[in-house]
């Protein structure tokens, strides 16, 4: 009998959204300890890694491109002038640097 071959689930854990009750974070590294047969250690280790790796590839090139899934990027906003809307002052903003996402084709067709 062939093997199922489903590359949507390399691993065979298979997907399960995480539990009401439980940090995103813990259930992603028990998804890696599960589907690699690591340690927990070796497992946060991992998570731990790939989230660092994001971080400093959007510092130093502003953009991480994950193929189906979506993209990072560095949005910057200049200084701008606002209002405080109960006292109605005008307050400067300063400039500033945000993360953005925009979920890839295959993400947004599965939700």
């Amino acid at each position: 009998m062939p093997q199922d071959t489903d590359s949507r689930a390399p691993l065979g854990f298979g997907y399960q959204p995480t539990p009401p009750d439980t940090s995103d974070r813990a259930h992603l590294t028990e998804v890696i300890r599960e589907g690699t047969g690591c340690s927990a250690a070796a497992a946060k280790a991992t998570f731990d890694d790939l989230l660092g790796t994001i971080t400093a590839s959007l510092k130093e090139h502003g953009k991480v491109q994950l193929y189906g899934f979506g993209t990072f990027t560095i949005a910057e906003r200049g200084p701008r002038d606002a209002r405080n809307p109960r006292t109605g002052e005008a307050i400067r903003v300063e400039a500033s640097r945000s993360v953005r996402f925009k979920p890839g084709k295959a993400l947004k067709d599965s939700v």
